[in-house]
């Protein structure tokens, strides 16, 4: 058979082979390209979901959790509750004694009134 680079059977199945080689170079160096910019995406994500996560800890750090604060105001409370218990008694003792002073100044007045007929 031989050489038969003159061929125009052999010539195209080269340039066949050579384009063929060359649209895989360019299709690969879009796929590379491409996954560069996602690469870039991902990473510029992955940093502001750090970024949230950081300053997600930060805050934590700056709140009571809620058995912490239960326990603090649990002390609160109870003297809470004892105060109200005591301004109770207290406005229901003036009530008394406002109404037996009335009381006590209705009956004088009636009686002065009386006793000047």
């Amino acid at each position: 058979m031989g050489d038969c680079a003159d061929c125009p059977r052999h010539g195209s199945l080269e340039k066949s082979i050579e384009a063929n080689e060359k649209w895989t170079g360019v299709k690969f160096d879009a796929i590379d390209a491409k996954m560069v910019a996602t690469a870039k995406v991902l990473d510029s994500r992955l940093e502001s979901l750090n970024h949230v996560k950081q300053q997600r800890q930060e805050d934590r750090g700056e709140f009571l959790r809620k058995d912490v604060y239960d326990a603090k105001t649990a002390v609160y409370d109870g003297w809470i509750i004892t105060v109200e218990k005591r301004f109770s008694t207290a406005e229901s003792k003036t009530a008394t004694w406002t109404a037996a002073i009335g009381l006590f100044f209705l009956l004088v007045q009636v009686g002065l009134h009386w006793v000047q007929k």
